[in-house]
């Protein structure tokens, strides 16, 4: 019986372990379209411009660099 109890704890460790390390990382990128459609709807929606930018960085569609800045001020320039 304690040998059953281990073993179950065993396996219960090594499941759980492995459903950890399955989740995949969450990384930020720089997706122009997605960051503008947030930056619009909370400046539609009454919000600052400093929480638009927020907006869009928390999503993930933001990473904050001057290189994903400048292609999402283009890609809303071109749209407007």
């Amino acid at each position: 019986m304690v040998r059953l109890t281990a073993s179950l704890a065993i396996t219960a460790s090594i499941l759980a372990i492995e459903s950890l390390a399955s989740v995949p990382a969450y990384a930020r990128g720089c997706y122009p379209a997605l960051a503008a459609e947030n930056i619009q709807n909370v400046l539609r929606g009454g919000g600052t411009e400093k929480q638009a930018w927020q907006a869009a960085y928390e999503e993930g569609n933001f990473n904050g660099t001057e290189s994903c800045y400048l292609q999402i001020k283009g890609y809303m320039a071109k749209y407007r």
